[in-house]
């Protein structure tokens, strides 16, 4: 959440954020210490394993953000996008909501550390199977991001009403970045795969960019975080204002009907 505050110079954690919670509804500014705390809700061992990332994965978004990604640091990126599901504090009622669909002893809060850790194993060859796409916002546009940390979408055809086979979720890293990760389609995408390629970088539209962060908000379990400037922005984010959308795609000077095609 620091990668939004202001002024740079503090230590991330001390920056100036603008929070929006929806229960109680209320929009503030304050420090990512004092929003994003959770207390207790990881054991000392697990807390250890996260660190083993996070603070790489911090660097890693920083060189990401600047067009300057090390060789060998897409694993940070890649980790972290596979714990953001597995690390949210209502983990185990996704976990037990899977168990009942399929007939399975429910888990209980023992269980959970380790479910965690098994959840972002399961999920990290999953997520090397991905196509990856960098997004940008247009000049003076920022994204905001949600206590999940992510966003799932599935374009549909503004010509002809159906839904675009494929399907991804959308990961902001800062408020001028953000990542694209979406199942390769052979039939349908004209780049080569490569696995774990962050080379290919978009500018979104403004509209494009309002619809992201409006599914930001939606899908968020308690809040969202903006940058301090941008607290008016997600005060009104759910005014029922329509986007309408470019019928010639989500991105600025090229020509892709969809965000994922």
């Amino acid at each position: 959440m620091g990668r939004w505050g202001e002024p740079p110079p503090k230590a991330l954690r001390e920056r100036t954020i603008a929070v929006r919670m929806k229960q109680p509804a209320k929009t503030f500014l304050t420090t990512p210490e004092k929003v994003g705390k959770e207390n207790s809700l990881y054991p000392a061992w697990l807390e250890k394993f996260w660190h083993v990332y996070e603070g790489d994965f911090i660097h890693a978004a920083g060189d990401l953000d600047a067009g300057a990604l090390q060789q060998g640091d897409e694993t940070y990126l890649l980790l972290h996008v596979s714990a953001l599901k597995p690390r949210k504090a209502s983990f185990l009622d996704d976990l037990n909501e899977h168990q009942a669909n399929n007939n399975l002893p429910l888990f209980t809060d023992t269980d959970l550390p380790i479910e965690r850790v098994r959840a972002v194993l399961r999920t990290l060859p999953y997520a090397e199977t991905w196509r990856w796409r960098v997004l940008l916002p247009p000049r003076g546009e920022r994204f905001i991001v949600s206590d999940r940390g992510l966003c799932e979408f599935g374009d549909r055809d503004l010509h002809t009403g159906k839904d675009w086979p494929s399907h991804g979720v959308f990961f902001p890293l800062g408020p001028t970045l953000g990542v694209l990760g979406f199942l390769h389609e052979p039939r349908l995408h004209r780049r080569r795969f490569r696995p774990l390629d962050f080379s290919e970088r978009l500018t979104l539209n403004r509209r494009y960019t309002a619809l992201l962060n409006l599914r930001l908000w939606e899908d968020a379990e308690r809040f969202v975080v903006a940058h301090p400037s941008d607290r008016t922005l997600i005060e009104n984010i759910d005014n029922g204002a329509e986007i309408p959308l470019d019928p010639d795609g989500p991105y600025r000077f090229r020509r892709f009907g969809f965000l994922g095609d």
